[in-house]
């Protein structure tokens, strides 16, 4: 229905246009008009179908370029390309695109000491990592949260996040990361 609306009004601004024109461009124009106001229905179709994978490109470009602007030090512009795709994956109701976000953002701000901030997103990931079933996802969350809770002097937290972290790695086939987030576990001072 808004295609052709839409479609309809710029038949109509093409005939205004036309109108002021020299007789030789205005009967090209006018054969343009005419196919503007008449649009196919394969046509309204595709590009509604196109939207979404549009999205999904474009969100996955914010994220290639927040990943390249941290390795590059600038966090500032990391941050908002990995809030946009999050913002875009949601929209998209793509829990596994707005995961990736929301794990990188929290890592983000974990760099930056922006502890609520990373807290809140990695939360987040974790959740929806689980509710995917994705065992990385998952354990790559509980990685970042234990390194806010090492860094915030949480060693019981901190502890208890790397050992949940190394049971979902070793249950995904990730040995060597499961035996490194054991290790990460071990090296936390015990609380008294």
């Amino acid at each position: 229905m808004g295609s052709r609306w839409a479609a309809t009004v710029v038949a109509g601004l093409i005939t205004l246009f036309v109108a002021s024109l020299p007789n030789a461009a205005s009967a090209h124009l006018d054969q343009l008009a005419q196919a503007t106001s008449e649009p196919e229905l394969e046509l309204e179709v595709d590009t509604a179908a196109a939207e979404p994978e549009r999205l999904r490109r474009q969100a996955e470009e914010r994220l290639r370029r927040g990943v390249l602007a941290r390795q590059l030090g600038d966090l500032a512009a990391a941050s908002a390309d990995f809030v946009a795709a999050q913002e875009i994956f949601n929209r998209l109701d793509d829990p596994a695109g707005e995961a990736s976000a929301l794990l990188a953002l929290g890592q983000l701000d974990l760099e930056r000491q922006e502890y609520d901030y990373a807290m809140s997103s990695l939360d987040q990931a974790r959740h929806l990592f689980r509710q995917r079933g994705d065992r990385i996802g998952e354990a790559d969350s509980l990685v970042g949260l234990a390194e806010l809770e090492r860094e915030t002097g949480e060693p019981d937290l901190a502890a208890r996040d790397f050992e949940m972290a190394a049971a979902l790695y070793d249950a995904a086939g990730e040995t060597d990361r499961a035996a490194w987030a054991l290790d990460q576990a071990a090296g936390l001072p015990v609380a008294e």
